[in-house]
């Protein structure tokens, strides 16, 4: 892993606390620490890394308007960019039509809907996926927990990808587990997935891709976030 980009700044590193409760849900706390000093100068400074990137994942623990001004440049530059709008909160319109595939789970979608409820019900994920998609990202992929996921794409399909069952795990796993296969498929950067997720997350990716169909035609090699 490349880490000439990171910087140390005179404060504590972001922590997250996971609270996983006996269904397999979980709630996550931030503390953005060091993550809440990442401005657009920083990403002005490291503009050569990211014109050099295939694809850009980043999420909202960093400060809006950053992730505001990423969606602008990888935009101006033709790079997809994945979101992961986590944690939920309001995205304005010009970050969304800046983004080549938008990732939130179910309570960051109700979120970015002004929904009260916190699950989207299953007769209504098209209707959502839609609506989202008309705000502007391009590609939409609705994480929905135990239920699997729910694609729409940009050249009109839209899929439901049912979820792997498996035996409740007792070690941490990565809060974006949906989004590898999707970065993988869309980069063409193998990462092996026992390192990232553990034998017991593989049988789900091969369906993920497989519902892709194709890999995205992109230019360049690396990946960031």
């Amino acid at each position: 892993m490349d880490t000439g980009a990171v910087d140390v700044v005179s404060t504590s590193s972001g922590i997250a606390q996971i609270i996983t409760e006996e269904k397999g849900e979980n709630v996550i706390v931030v503390a953005p620490g060091a993550n809440a000093q990442l401005t657009f100068s920083y990403l002005e400074k490291h503009l050569a890394l990211i014109r050099s990137s295939s694809i850009v994942l980043t999420q909202l623990e960093i400060p809006l308007e950053t992730v505001d001004y990423l969606a602008a440049v990888t935009r101006k530059e033709n790079i997809p960019l994945v979101l992961d709008p986590a944690p939920a909160q309001p995205l304005p319109s010009s970050l969304l039509k800046g983004v080549e595939w938008l990732t939130p789970n179910e309570s960051e979608t109700c979120s970015l809907l002004g929904l009260e409820s916190q699950d989207v019900p299953a007769d209504a994920m098209k209707e959502i996926a839609e609506i989202l998609l008309q705000r502007g990202s391009r590609n939409v992929l609705l994480k929905l927990g135990k239920r699997g996921c729910y694609l729409a794409l940009a050249d009109g399909r839209r899929v439901f990808v049912p979820a792997y069952t498996f035996a409740p795990l007792t070690r941490p796993q990565p809060a974006m587990p949906s989004t590898v296969p999707l970065l993988q498929r869309c980069s063409k950067v193998m990462i092996p997935f026992d390192v990232l997720c553990g034998p017991p997350l593989s049988p789900p990716f091969p369906s993920l891709a497989k519902a892709l169909n194709r890999p995205c035609r992109l230019r360049r090699k690396s990946v960031h976030s």
